[in-house]
């Protein structure tokens, strides 16, 4: 049935299944985030206002280039204050791979995930001297 396209029905079709795979992997991530951040905080003085977004920095650590780093994320809470996680194992950390996929980031960049908005915002990269 594809062979009977023509070279633009073609390429519009992969262009759309390629804009569909990226909603679907950007929906699931923000879906993901969300009940990660939902679960309580283990530990004493642990942070309890809710989580509004959620930031990540990048690795290089992968042979294929630069990824969000899922071992160290960084929940921020409403009241100001920030708490760090590991979400490397958990659904979520395949989901941001995947991402890091579509949206390759510069080394030294952040990524923060408003929970409540959904939007993802892209900053950097920042370079310490």
């Amino acid at each position: 049935m594809i062979s009977l396209l023509n070279d633009a029905c073609l390429r519009a079709l992969v262009s759309e299944c390629a804009l569909e795979s990226r909603r679907r992997v950007t929906t699931g991530l923000l879906a993901l985030l969300r009940a990660e951040a939902a679960l309580p905080a283990l530990g004493a003085g642990a942070p309890r206002a809710p989580v509004l977004s959620v930031e990540f920095c990048t690795t290089e650590d992968e042979p294929d280039g630069t990824y969000w780093d899922a071992t160290s994320v960084y929940f921020k809470h409403g009241d100001g204050t920030e708490a760090r996680v590991d979400l490397s194992g958990s659904p979520a950390a395949a989901h941001l791979a995947e991402f890091s996929r579509f949206a390759r980031p510069l080394h030294n960049s952040n990524l923060e995930v408003d929970l409540v908005a959904g939007e993802f915002v892209e900053t950097g990269p920042h370079w310490q001297w």
